[in-house]
């Protein structure tokens, strides 16, 4: 399956409480630097984040999307003159770079106080990642991305039927944080 990304936005429905609820906990003054989406492989985490998630953190906040290769040198963390806030998202990073990673965070986080890590993993791997951030005393939270309910499935087929109708591609929903 190929997930959506930020310019299927109109069309991503089912997951707007998901959305709501991150968004609010994660720019909260009070959230911690890491934080983690997981879920069952395949259940839409990617797509969440990018057709759900990142047209509104975008609106207030630097997103930056990293790639971390086992043997190779990490990216460096990004300077934040600005002092706006950032998100550095890292999509399913490999379980064998985990160790790489985390120290690598450890010590960006200790520098750049408005720096924020947004991890999206399948739920198998998140315990050993926890474990990571325990043994380092990074402070995380973890948030579930629940397969999709009844709700939600009927969200996305009555959102579907009214683009159909329309003939045209627009946010047919009320804005999300009315």
């Amino acid at each position: 399956l190929i997930p959506y990304s930020n310019i299927d936005r109109p069309v991503f429905w089912g997951r707007d409480a998901e959305i709501r609820h991150f968004y609010q906990s994660a720019t909260a003054s009070t959230a911690p630097q890491i934080l983690i989406i997981y879920g069952a492989r395949g259940v839409g985490k990617t797509s969440f984040l990018q057709a759900g998630l990142l047209p509104y953190l975008e609106l207030d906040h630097k997103v930056i999307h990293w790639q971390c290769a086992v043997d190779k040198a990490m990216p460096p963390i990004p300077q934040n003159h600005a002092k706006q806030p950032i998100f550095l998202i890292l999509d399913a990073p490999s379980p064998t770079s985990l160790t790489q990673v985390t120290t690598h965070l450890y010590k960006s986080l200790s520098v750049e106080p408005n720096l924020k890590i947004l991890l999206l993993l399948p739920t198998d791997e998140v315990e050993s990642w926890e474990e990571a951030f325990h043994q380092l005393q990074l402070f995380f939270k973890a948030f579930y991305l629940p397969p999709l309910g009844l709700k939600a499935i009927q969200q996305i087929i009555k959102g579907g039927t009214k683009n159909q109708i329309t003939g045209r591609t627009v946010l047919l929903r009320p804005a999300l944080f009315n």
